[in-house]
């Protein structure tokens, strides 16, 4: 009897525990800000070395979306969406100088697929590219760009 009543209080609690209070925006749950950490991180390497790594795209989601699915303009879920894009494009161009490695979410999007191929011996220099990162940066905020006019010019 007391272990019947221990498992419903269970079943109805935990589910209960789990709600959590979402904002919503017409009808739309509202994602919260996220902090992000500070950039670069630095990881200090077995040979004793600090390396400074910063991720391409960090706080965005996927880069491409903007160009097919999301609209920037008039986003009832994130109002200030468009200026959320703009910030980050700003924010990684600041970081241009400041770390020794970059990467990204997917292999393409810093050029893995140019930078080594299965077999290659071992060469960490491959993946110092200063000037790719900025071209990643600037071919993103174009495609960011892009899409912004055209939602102007359909409104």
């Amino acid at each position: 009897m007391k272990r019947g009543l221990l498992i419903s209080l269970i079943l109805v609690w935990a589910p209960a525990a789990a709600q959590q209070n979402v904002p919503f925006a017409n009808g739309i749950p509202v994602a919260p800000e996220l902090k992000v950490p500070p950039v670069p991180k630095t990881y200090e390497t077995a040979e004793g070395q600090d390396i400074r790594v910063v991720v391409v795209a960090r706080g965005l989601a996927n880069p491409y979306s903007i160009a097919y699915r999301v609209r920037l303009l008039d986003s009832p879920a994130y109002p200030n969406f468009s200026e959320a894009y703009a910030e980050t494009f700003d924010r990684q161009k600041r970081l241009a100088g400041t770390f020794d490695v970059w990467v990204s979410s997917h292999a393409g999007h810093f050029g893995l697929h140019d930078k080594y191929e299965p077999g290659d011996s071992y060469d960490p220099e491959r993946f110092v590219d200063p000037d790719g990162y900025l071209e990643r940066i600037q071919q993103y905020e174009q495609i960011y760009q892009d899409k912004l006019k055209q939602e102007r010019q359909d409104q």
